[in-house]
């Protein structure tokens, strides 16, 4: 009978970040509902008309919401119940897109100029195709690991290796930008302009393979 060793290994594989992903938003607070969402078209048109002149890569309209604010009444002695009243509408459309990390600074001082009331999102990453291609290379790197390491230990023990039975390839995704300035977690106002600075890093781009080799 056939005995089974299961060996597992891991490799990875760092790519520049040559992109920027973006995510801007406008906000608007009117009287009515009608107003609010005219804040916003007015507001928002020049901004979408800036970014495709400047052909940003993946735009889209991600958020486009209305909601009614509250005031809250204390409670009467007529009825002795609080009473919430409508005394306004707030509207928030919120866009994103990529730029390379060498025009990132320039457009997003623009887009606040443009009429952008803050940046809600900003990351540096690696293009589609380097991460499949830098995903493919880890995977073969540690398949190549994996298969060195059951031999090693297989002969080590003194058993001939017959075959590798089966193959499991962990997805487990790309790591994090390593040494790259990042700024997810930004907020910014208009009045408090975005670093026109922007250095990318490395992305690590990690790969999982298991063995399982008869001997």
């Amino acid at each position: 009978d056939r005995r089974i060793l299961t060996v597992s290994a891991q490799s990875s594989v760092e790519i520049p970040t040559t992109h920027a992903r973006i995510t801007i938003m406008i906000e608007a607070r009117e009287k009515t509902p009608r107003e609010a969402q005219s804040s916003i078209a007015s507001r928002s048109n020049p901004v979408l008309e800036f970014l495709k002149s400047e052909e940003v890569e993946k735009l889209q309209t991600s958020g486009l919401s209305l909601t009614p604010i509250f005031e809250r009444h204390p409670k009467r002695p007529e009825t002795w119940t609080s009473q919430n009243e409508i005394v306004g509408y707030s509207a928030q459309w919120t866009t994103s897109f990529e730029v390379t990390v060498e025009r990132a600074g320039e457009i997003a001082d623009e887009v606040v100029e443009q009429g952008a009331d803050r940046i809600s999102g900003f990351h540096l990453k690696a293009t589609d195709e380097a991460v499949e291609a830098a995903r493919t290379e880890a995977l073969s790197q540690a398949a190549q690991l994996a298969r060195d390491r059951g031999i090693a230990v297989l002969e080590s023990l003194g058993y001939e290796v017959q075959e590798i039975v089966r193959i499991h390839v962990n997805d487990i995704g790309p790591m994090r930008p390593m040494r790259a300035m990042r700024a997810e977690a930004m907020s910014m106002a208009a009045d408090a302009a975005p670093p026109t600075a922007i250095e990318g890093g490395m992305q690590e781009i990690p790969g999982s393979v298991q063995l399982e080799i008869a001997y």
